[in-house]
């Protein structure tokens, strides 16, 4: 079983991949950690001016380091977990969409500002949309250890 986690390095996929995390242990699955990066760069006019934002190896850095991140988290609630890393580049929809028909389940954060304006990214939407496998969108709360103790008692009844 595979259970497929993106992250983008804000606070929303931050409860997503804790979750996730909390699912594979319990489900004995694999977790998988997305990352996808420099979506932008392909679409950049030739003539623009150069930036470090837009450098490619100052991007793939940032992204190494969100999955690296990410995969610290894990490891550390859940240290038998078998953790998979994918730092993809191109946009997160497609790359999300084709990696979760590898997938039992995909599992993504949500923002507070967008949730509360009764609206949902458009990566998530698509992947709502889309997806060939189910999809979580978790919250963004904090994800404390009782609440997992909880949501793992829940789940063995």
């Amino acid at each position: 079983m595979r259970i497929l986690v993106g992250v983008d390095g804000t606070a929303a996929s931050e409860p997503a991949l804790v979750w996730a995390a909390s699912e594979a242990e319990r489900c004995g699955a694999t977790l998988t950690i997305v990352h996808a990066w420099g979506a932008h760069l392909v679409h950049q006019a030739p003539y623009a001016g150069f930036s470090w934002r837009r450098d490619p190896s100052y991007l793939l850095s940032c992204g190494s380091a969100i999955i690296e991140r990410g995969a610290a988290l894990a490891q550390e609630l859940f240290p038998k977990l078998g953790i998979e890393r994918r730092l993809e580049r191109g946009r997160a929809a497609e790359i999300l969409l084709r990696l979760a028909a590898e997938a039992d389940l995909l599992v993504l954060g949500a923002s507070l500002e967008r949730l509360d304006e009764g609206r949902i990214g458009a990566v998530l939407l698509a992947c709502l949309r889309d997806c060939p496998c189910p999809v979580v969108m978790v919250p963004p709360t904090p994800c404390t250890a009782e609440a997992l103790a909880f949501a793992h008692a829940g789940s063995q009844r």
